[in-house]
């Protein structure tokens, strides 16, 4: 389960099986070339924020928007 650092809200920490998901996502992204974009985001992601994978990837996705969004911000 997700939760927070108990003295800084900031800190967000994974449980075992969390981290397990994230790194076999990972595992499979980099496998399949569909997902390339991705591992792509990932990678600049790590590297520009100097993130490890775990923490660029919750940034990531805390970061998308959703679709009906983006066609919207497309139709202004």
């Amino acid at each position: 389960m997700t939760t927070h650092h108990p003295t800084d809200p900031s800190i967000t920490t994974l449980s075992r099986t969390e981290i397990a998901q994230v790194l076999a996502a990972a595992h499979y992204a980099t496998a399949n070339p569909a997902l390339t974009p991705l591992v792509i985001a990932l990678t600049l992601a790590c590297q520009d924020k100097n993130q490890r994978p775990e923490a660029a990837l919750m940034t990531l996705i805390t970061s998308a928007k959703h679709p009906e969004e983006s066609v919207n911000e497309h139709q202004q």
